[in-house]
């Protein structure tokens, strides 16, 4: 990010210094929004395998079947 932007600015991207700032306030905004996103998806991937396991667990033991070591908590 400071290697492009310092590439920006030495061509004259940049207004004056405070559009720079700005910049870089809003560049820094969206990865931390993306950073906050992804561990959302994270969460809601793990809460799901979480769902999904005992789903199985719970179909398989109404089938009579009980997998070794499983037991539903």
């Amino acid at each position: 990010m400071y290697h492009r932007m310092y590439a920006a600015a030495k061509g004259n991207q940049y207004k004056n210094k405070n559009v720079l700032i700005e910049v870089i306030h809003k560049e820094k905004a969206e990865v931390k929004r993306e950073k906050e996103l992804e561990a959302q998806r994270a969460a809601r991937r793990e809460k799901n395998a979480v769902r999904k396991t005992k789903r199985l667990l719970k179909n398989a033991l109404a089938d009579g079947e009980v997998p070794e070591g499983k037991t539903m908590q």
